[in-house]
């Protein structure tokens, strides 16, 4: 891979050994989609990256494209995971290094890191599909918060696809 922070997971799980034998810092992951970024995006991986002290690494873990269509539909993700993870690392300084996963779901992601903090939006209810797994290696579980736009609405791509649906309605209806 072309960018120094997206990695395998088998050259992050390198890492992770590596700096838990070299430093006392600790490991803190996150993962999504990231489809369509968003400013909500940016909140939760800038205060997720501010719960790391000066040893600590970041690791974010992105859904590949066919988990993301499995779940999400045919027509998703709209941007390559390739595409996301090097538009995060581009743009984001968050994350310390960045993953593609293609499992059903995160818990062998968290599996193979082992974090020491996880972190995951309130979107979700509890218990989280990855908490026992992060519960059984001493982890400790973080809930990001939810961040709203100037209209009081969610950040979601979810609500972004539907605005822009709307608009397009509407400039159709004009026409």
């Amino acid at each position: 891979m072309t960018n120094d922070k997206i990695r395998t997971l088998q050259d992050v799980v390198e890492i992770v050994k590596r700096h838990r034998k070299e430093t006392n810092g600790k490991i803190i992951t996150m993962n999504g989609v990231f489809d369509i970024m968003h400013l909500g995006h940016a909140k939760a991986l800038e205060e997720v990256r501010n719960l790391c002290g000066s040893e600590d690494l970041f690791i974010l873990g992105v859904d590949s494209d066919r988990q993301v269509k499995k779940r999400k539909g045919s027509d998703r993700p709209y941007y390559s995971h390739y595409d996301r993870a090097t538009l995060l690392a581009r743009i984001c300084p968050g994350p310390h290094y960045i993953t593609i996963f293609d499992f059903e779901n995160c818990v062998p992601f968290v599996e193979a890191i082992k974090p020491d903090k996880h972190a995951n939006g309130p979107e979700y209810p509890r218990p989280w599909i990855e908490e026992e797994t992060v519960l059984r290696y001493g982890g400790e579980l973080y809930t990001y918060k939810r961040y709203k736009d100037i209209d009081g609405n969610d950040y979601s791509t979810s609500n972004l696809i539907n605005k822009i649906l709307k608009s397009q309605e509407l400039l159709k209806g004009e026409q």
